[in-house]
């Protein structure tokens, strides 16, 4: 049996690239083992990642680029440096305003979605299941649209007959009935080989975006819970090592939490505060 986990496997965070070696901890002890990892069955099973954006290292000269297309390519790079930051970021705000116009929207972007058909195609062939990890993926309007590439995986294990599962998805991006690329997201999630669709998020933000009567959906813990187990991660007797894990102030911006920059880094230095009171040792995340 050969199984592919789809995800963002190079992205430069911690959590992301983590959630494919949990997935295939869970895989090995549900066909392989029991609760305790002991081998019960010598099932030949087969377990490849596969990552989201066509990358294939952690190359820093590749990122999401939050507007349509998430890979910005070498040439973007050299356009900018010719033009400036300034020339750049203009022409980048009318591409955005264009592109609110979904015929020019599809029309722009059809190579590439070619492009991601092939890939994905060539990726899947000879498959028996794909799992598409999680993540904050389940979005179309913050930071980028995820749907083309949704679209994109499920089509092709339609075309090759390959059941789907969609694991752990973060909800970043509410149900909208009138915004197209909702849509689009609603009716490749409704897609027949789209078996199970489990989200780390409330229901709530699930529930919408399933159409489909025989469509199976549950609320689960995120796979990265298993991180201390898939990496034989044991926790010393007596520490008092607390973990504090950071992120970007930016996150709360782009959702609109009403918390900036100052207001966070005050909100990390109180804890700190507080675990040193309380003589507790720190490790920043």
């Amino acid at each position: 049996m050969k199984i592919k986990l789809v995800g963002l496997l190079y992205d430069r965070n911690m959590g992301d690239p983590l959630l494919f070696d949990c997935t295939k901890y869970l895989l090995n002890r549900i066909f392989h083992g029991d609760s305790e990892g002991n081998l019960l069955s010598s099932d030949n099973i087969t377990i490849e990642y596969i990552d989201l954006f066509q990358r294939t290292e952690f190359d820093k000269k590749k990122h999401i680029d939050f507007n349509n297309e998430p890979i910005l390519r070498e040439g973007h790079l050299s356009i900018r440096n010719l033009l400036g930051n300034g020339v750049y970021n203009f022409i980048k705000d009318i591409k955005n305003y264009i592109q609110r116009y979904r015929s020019v929207q599809r029309f722009s972007s059809s190579l590439y979605r070619q492009e991601l058909d092939i890939y994905y195609k060539k990726q899947f062939t000879g498959s028996d299941l794909v799992i598409i990890i999680g993540a904050g993926t389940l979005k179309y309007h913050v930071r980028a649209d995820f749907g083309i590439y949704y679209k994109s995986i499920i089509e092709a294990c339609s075309d090759l007959c390959i059941p789907v599962v969609v694991s752990c998805v973060g909800i970043e991006s509410l149900y909208n009935r009138f915004d197209p690329r909702c849509i689009r997201f609603v009716k490749c999630l409704n897609n027949r080989y789209v078996k199970y669709i489990t989200t780390r998020d409330d229901l709530t933000y699930l529930r919408p975006y399933i159409k489909r009567n025989t469509l199976k959906f549950n609320k689960c813990a995120d796979v990265g819970v298993y991180a201390s187990q898939t990496y034989n991660i044991t926790r010393e007797i007596g520490s008092k090592i607390i973990g504090i894990g950071i992120i970007t102030y930016k996150r709360f911006v782009e959702f609109a939490r009403g918390i900036n920059k100052e207001q966070y880094e005050k909100i990390i230095f109180e804890i700190i505060k507080v675990l040193e009171k309380r003589k507790k040792g720190l490790a920043v995340l």
